[in-house]
């Protein structure tokens, strides 16, 4: 598990891409995995927000970076989901 603070535009699909990789910065392989992300304000805090490699807001191993599309994790957050998160004078910090 990871805590990562991001800013989302509201009302815009927001998308990043993250790679997975060892303790020598190698790649490490995601295809035939599940992932899942839940949005909090905080630890322990309500959800605001879920994604998912099942419904295809998390995409493993299907956009390349640097030519290779191992190890990378994409994270997609449609903009009308963006409406539901707290807002910011920037946009949603999540």
């Amino acid at each position: 598990m990871a805590t990562v603070p991001f800013i989302v535009p509201v009302g815009v699909t927001w998308r990043r891409i993250f790679l997975r990789q060892d303790s020598l910065g190698q790649r490490l392989p995601v295809a035939g995995m599940r992932a899942r992300m839940t949005v909090r304000t905080r630890i322990g805090g309500p959800e605001l927000l879920s994604i998912s490699s099942d419904v295809g807001t998390i995409l493993l191993e299907v956009d390349a970076v640097e030519g290779s599309t191992v190890g990378t994790v994409t994270l997609i957050i449609p903009g009308p989901a963006s409406v539901g998160l707290a807002a910011s004078s920037q946009g949603h910090r999540i």
